[in-house]
C-alpha cells in the first residue's frame, strides 16, 4: 500500500498540481486502499495461529483511519476536531517551516538584496511618512504592479484558514496575506527643491518610481529641526498592509486595509566634530505596533 501511494504521489509530482489538490487525491485513494488492512486482519484473526498478526493489521488499519479521517477534515473543510494529535506529531517532527515564515516567528521583514546599500545599524531610524491622495494612489498601483509581476504574493503563504486561525488564536494579531513586509525592489530620498520637503519615491525600478509619501520624523524628531544638521538617505523601504485576516467565532474574517510603505532612515552627521545625535530611545516598538496594529489605530499623519 505504502509503495502504491509513493508512485501515485511521484506521479501527480510530474504535473504542475498544488499541494492541496495532490493531497486530497492521496487521501481519497489511501482511504480507499487502507481497507484492504482491514481484509487481511479479518482473514487472519479467522485462524488461531494468525490471530496476533490479525490484531496488529488491524491496529494499523484503525490508527491510519484515523490520520486519513483527520485528513478528509483537513484538505476538504476548514473545520477542526478536538482530538486531533497531528500538532504534536508536526511539532516533533519539527514543525511546519512555511508556518514560521507566514507568522511571527521569522524576521521582522521580507529582506531581500539591499537595495540601497549597506549601512552602520547605529546610525539607522525609522521614520513617519505623510501620505497625501496622489502618494496613497501610487502605492496602491505600485502593490498592484508588484503582484502581476510575481514579486508580491497576496498568498498567505499558501496556509489554510485552519493553519491561520491556530495562529491568529495564538498571536491574538491580525495576518497579513503577504506575510510580512516587503521590501521593494527601488527605493530612493528626493528633496524638493522650492519646499526641501524629504519625498520618498518608490517603484518597479529608477524610471517608474513615483513619489509615495513626504518623511515628517526621523524617530521621535522633527525632520526639519535636523536637515540642516544632518544627511540623510534611504536604508529600508517595504510594503505593508493590503488584505489580512483576523480571528472571528466561527473561523478566519478576511478585511482590507490600505496598502502603506514603510521607511527607515539613515543618517550621517555633515560636522564630524558635532557629537548629538537624533534621539533614538527604543525604536523597535514603534516599526512592531505600526505593522500589527489595524489602520484606525495606527498615526492619523497617514491619510488615504
Amino acid at each position: 500500500m505504502l509503495s502504491g501511494l509513493q508512485l501515485l504521489s511521484q506521479f501527480l509530482g510530474y504535473f504542475n498540481i498544488k499541494d492541496k489538490p495532490k493531497n486530497r487525491a492521496i487521501t481519497v485513494i489511501a482511504f480507499i486502499v487502507n481497507f484492504y488492512l482491514l481484509y487481511i486482519a479479518i482473514d487472519n484473526l479467522r485462524y488461531a495461529g494468525y490471530r496476533w498478526q490479525g490484531f496488529w493489521y488491524l491496529l494499523a488499519f484503525l490508527v491510519l483511519e484515523y490520520f486519513l479521517i483527520l485528513n478528509f477534515i483537513y484538505y476538504f473543510t476548514d473545520k477542526t476536531v478536538k482530538f486531533d494529535i497531528s500538532p504534536y506529531v508536526e511539532k516533533a517532527l519539527g514543525g511546519n517551516p512555511n508556518a514560521a515564515s507566514a507568522t511571527g516567528d521569522g524576521p521582522l521583514f521580507n529582506q531581500n538584496i539591499p537595495s540601497a546599500g549597506l549601512f552602520d545599524q547605529k546610525h539607522i531610524l525609522p521614520a513617519e511618512l505623510h501620505v497625501d491622495a496622489v502618494q496613497q494612489q501610487n502605492i496602491n498601483e505600485l502593490a498592484q504592479l508588484l503582484e502581476r509581476k510575481g514579486y508580491l504574493h497576496l498568498n498567505y503563504s499558501g496556509l489554510s484558514d485552519r493553519e491561520l486561525y491556530k495562529e491568529a488564536c495564538k498571536t491574538h494579531e491580525p495576518i497579513l496575506a503577504m506575510s510580512k513586509p516587503l521590501q521593494l525592489p527601488f527605493y530612493e530620498l528626493r528633496e524638493d527643491a522650492y519646499t526641501h520637503q524629504l519625498v520618498v519615491c518608490a517603484g518597479m525600478n529608477s524610471m517608474t518610481a513615483k513619489p509615495v509619501g513626504t518623511i515628517t520624523k526621523i524617530g521621535f524628531t522633527d525632520v526639519t529641526a535636523t536637515q540642516p544638521q544632518y544627511r540623510f538617505a534611504l536604508a529600508n523601504a517595504y510594503l505593508s498592509g493590503g488584505p489580512f485576516k483576523r480571528a472571528g467565532r466561527n473561523g478566519m474574517v478576511a478585511e482590507q486595509r490600505p496598502f502603506e510603505v514603510i521607511v527607515h532612515v539613515a543618517y550621517e552627521d555633515v560636522n564630524d566634530n558635532v557629537k548629538n545625535t537624533i534621539p533614538r530611545n527604543d525604536q523597535s516598538s514603534l516599526v512592531d505596533n505600526r505593522i500589527n496594529q489595524p489602520a484606525s489605530r495606527r498615526s492619523r499623519r497617514h491619510h488615504y
